[in-house]
């Protein structure tokens, strides 16, 4: 479609009056009587001021001429040259002659894009500019010019920084901070309190007059949060609480326009304001202002104030609920040439806090507005409120529970709603838990009050791992309160938690903790759970990990249960070198009269030096547990003879342990044969498998024939003969690479089973083993395109590896 003429006319007027409006836009407070726009907007041509703006090449010209001139030529004479730092192109650029005060000619300059402004404010004679910035809606922009009336025939010229976040006005596009107006005599920038509030607000402002009350009322929620000030800071001495602390605005006059911005729940409707105007501390300067605007984004209230005592409170009530995210206070008039004007305290009164707060919780259960609007007001409530609404939590739907948990996860930190998160972790919903426990790690060393109470309620296996993985310095000392068999459903748990928390405690409180628990049921589970640093307190742990195996030690010390937990901590002192605890351990491995704890000890002492002949005389136990355990603790030749005995002991296990053992020691004639004979004889496949194998790790050539009768046996199980087959591969058996050969081809031919398979692949990894130089054609057929799975891996691995047999 071709644009016509006209279309293309109509956009480009609207584009231009688009670019007009950002043009004006800092002029909106001035009128034509105190401003002259030149003919041509481009041009200003005074009698002492003269300047041209080239957008083509981004700059402005312009020169200052002699009093007595009808004009001044910008195009004449020396000129200089401004850079305008803004794309020009499209833009549109704007001349006005305002009046300031000033005895010379001043000029405003606006150059404009849709996006972009950039301005300059001229003084004839002055060879710069007096003001020269990008200012909004520039997106750079950091600080603003405006003109404000000061009477019929001229204006105050104002520059502020840009007000970001809470230091911005409710309801207002544009906040100016530290405000300066130029002075006319020195024509130098000065500090200013203003009213920020525009005047056409302010015209169209809604009347109100708050009232004096004898009592300040009670709330139970904060709903209005201090979040920045006219003065630089937060004003946060507003929403504290506090009527003894005070915000004073600390400018010349009667600081008119300074004000205080809070935040609000825009869920949450605002019947009330009451404000405490006088701090109950006041000095003698300060002064209660008696008018006070409050501006929330779509209303402004001009609220007149009745006078006051220090501490009095006073309730403004709004003609109708007002929902808004913010309210700011600004203040307007006062008594006095110089006062400081002070506020102590701002707070809103809800309908929540004329009901019953039970009936408040309960609205967390309902729909729509009414729930998000309880949630709002809980979300600042104080902690007495958050305490109940931890204590209804169980009892809440689903869907409650859903919205108390964002209340406890809006608010800072973890000690308000400490209990409310504790009653989530304890809760049915995964969900939920799991954000009250990120909530608690986030908080992280600042949570550790909440968890401590949180260790004396239902939630204490869920909340035992988080202090001790948040404070491990200082949570032995609470976690050992709840060890040992008074608390028997969480005790694994917060013995573990304990466990954690002492790994890196310094060696005082290991000390410390121990003396907590000396002589009492919960002693047991602390050595347990202090093990891996028992080393560095071993003078006073040893004696207690000891006395239950003293010979003649009376009942109460002699209990299965203890004598059982404390292997583990004496053999970490053993394996540390502690010599006491090696010769104890050795006494109780050889004459302990319950086998489950010599078996115990088998088992923690296996890696430990110094055991050796411990664990031969064990392989002679009459319990086959422990026989087994020996076994597998052997590590040198000594023990063989003892070893090759038990090849006939009536336990599976204890046989299989035994061929384990011998295949780590070094080859040995006798007890190749005693392998070779239970190759062959051993009723158990798994016995069979094993000796096979530890024929193999020993090279044993010699049994090379019964190795390959086993791998050849159709009747044999496919675990023996593929253990026959790998024996075969490891002690380097050339005779039986053809053999080999045969069998991984048949593990791919159709119809082959799971145990050609299996035999296939112990073929294959012994071939790897002798790694034949025609290697790649003989298995050929199984590494073919169609073939998958282990046996196709096998043979890559056999074909790329190098052997294991050298030439």
């Amino acid at each position: 479609m071709v644009e016509s003429a006209a279309m293309r006319n109509v956009r480009s007027f609207g584009r231009t009056v688009s670019l007009l409006g950002v043009l004006l836009a800092s002029t909106a407070f001035g009128g034509s009587a105190r401003a002259v726009t030149p003919a041509d907007p481009t041009v200003a041509t005074g009698k002492t001021f003269g300047a041209r703006v080239d957008l083509g090449s981004h700059r402005v010209f312009f020169r200052s001429c002699s009093a007595g001139a009808s004009f001044c030529d910008a195009a004449a004479g020396s000129v200089t040259s401004l850079e305008i730092p803004i794309a020009t192109e499209g833009a549109l650029a704007a001349w006005r002659k305002v009046e300031l005060g000033v005895p010379a000619e001043t000029w405003h300059l606006a150059v404009a894009s849709p996006n972009e402004r950039w301005e300059a404010l001229f003084v004839a004679g002055k060879e710069q500019p007096v003001f020269v910035g990008v200012t909004p809606p520039s997106k750079s922009a950091t600080t603003a010019l405006q003109f404000h009336p000061r009477d019929a025939r001229s204006e105050f010229a104002i520059v502020g920084e840009v007000a970001g976040g809470g230091s911005k006005l409710c309801g207002e596009a544009l906040t100016l901070a530290a405000p300066r107006t130029l002075n006319p005599k020195t024509l130098g920038w000065a500090s200013i309190s203003m009213q920020r509030l525009g005047k056409e607000r302010r015209d169209h402002a809604i009347d109100v007059a708050g009232a004096a009350l004898e009592e300040r009322p009670t709330v139970r929620s904060r709903a209005l949060e201090a979040v920045g000030a006219s003065d630089g800071t937060r004003g946060e001495a507003l929403s504290d609480g506090d009527p003894k602390t005070a915000w004073r605005e600390k400018k010349p006059g009667e600081g008119r326009g300074e004000f205080v911005s809070f935040r609000v729940d825009g869920d949450m409707a605002l019947d009330r304001v009451v404000l405490v105007p006088l701090s109950s501390e006041a000095t003698p300067t300060d002064v209660a202002p008696k008018s006070v605007y409050f501006a929330t984004e779509a209303n402004l209230y001009r609220v007149k104030l009745p006078a006051v005592k220090p501490g009095q409170a006073v309730e403004v009530r709004l003609p109708a609920p007002v929902k808004s995210t913010c309210l700011s206070v600004v203040l307007d008039d006062a008594d006095g040439e110089h006062p400081d004007v002070s506020l102590a305290e701002v707070s809103a009164v809800t309908r929540f806090d004329g009901m019953p707060l039970s009936s408040v919780l309960g609205l967390l259960d309902a729909s729509g507005d009414e729930a998000k609007a309880a949630t709002a007001y809980l979300k600042s409530a104080d902690t007495a409120t958050l305490a109940a609404l931890a204590a209804s939590y169980p009892t809440l739907s689903e869907r409650g529970r859903g919205l108390a948990m964002d209340v406890a996860m809006s608010r800072e930190g973890c000690v308000d709603q400490g209990a409310l998160l504790t009653a989530a972790i304890a809760g049915v919903d995964k969900d939920l838990s799991q954000r009250a426990r990120s909530k608690f790690e986030r908080c992280g060393k600042k949570a550790e009050p909440a968890l401590r109470a949180a260790l004396a309620t239902p939630a204490r296996a869920q909340v035992a791992p988080l202090l001790a993985l948040v404070a491990p310095a200082s949570a032995a000392e609470a976690l050992v309160t709840y060890l040992g068999p008074d608390n028997t459903t969480d005790r694994v748990i917060v013995r573990d938690a304990l466990a954690r928390a002492l790994r890196t405690a310094p060696p005082p409180v290991l000390r410390e903790s121990l003396a907590l628990v000396k002589g009492t049921p919960r002693q047991s589970d602390y050595l347990r759970a202090v093990s891996q640093r028992l080393p560095e307190i071993a003078d006073v742990a040893y004696p207690l990990l000891a006395a239950p195996y003293a010979v003649g030690a009376p009942l109460e010390v002699t209990s299965f249960d203890e004598r059982y937990m404390y292997v583990e901590p004496l053999a970490i002192l053993a394996k540390s070198g502690h010599l006491e605890a090696k010769a104890l351990l050795a006494r109780v491995a050889k004459d302990e009269k319950e086998e489950a704890i010599r078996a115990r000890v088998l088992e923690r002492v296996r890696e430990v030096p110094g055991f050796e002949e411990t664990m031969t005389a064990a392989l002679v136990d009459k319990n086959p547990r422990v026989r087994a355990l020996a076994a597998q603790g052997i590590t040198r030749d000594g023990a063989r003879p003892a070893l090759l005995r038990l090849m006939d002991d009536p336990w599976t296990f204890v046989r299989s342990d035994v061929l384990r053992a011998l295949e780590r020691l070094p080859a040995d004639p006798l007890a190749d044969d005693a392998l070779d004979k239970a190759v062959t004889n051993d009723p158990s496949a798994e016995v069979r498998m094993l000796a096979a194998r530890a024929l193999g790790a020993h090279r044993a050539i010699g049994h090379r024939e019964t190795l390959r009768d086993v791998m050849d046996e159709p009747k044999e199980e496919w675990s023996v003969r593929g253990a026959a087959a790998w024996a075969l591969g490891n002690m380097c058996s050339t005779k039986d690479v053809g053999k080999l050969t045969d069998y991984a081809k048949a593990s791919v031919v159709p119809g082959s089973n799971q145990g050609d398979i299996e035999l296939g692949i112990a073929a294959t990894e012994a071939l790897g083993k002798l790694h034949p130089a025609d290697i790649r054609e003989r298995l050929a057929p199984v590494l073919g395109s169609k073939i998958r799975g282990p046996i196709r891996r096998a043979a890559e691995s056999a074909v790329e590896g190098k052997g294991a047999c050298g030439k």
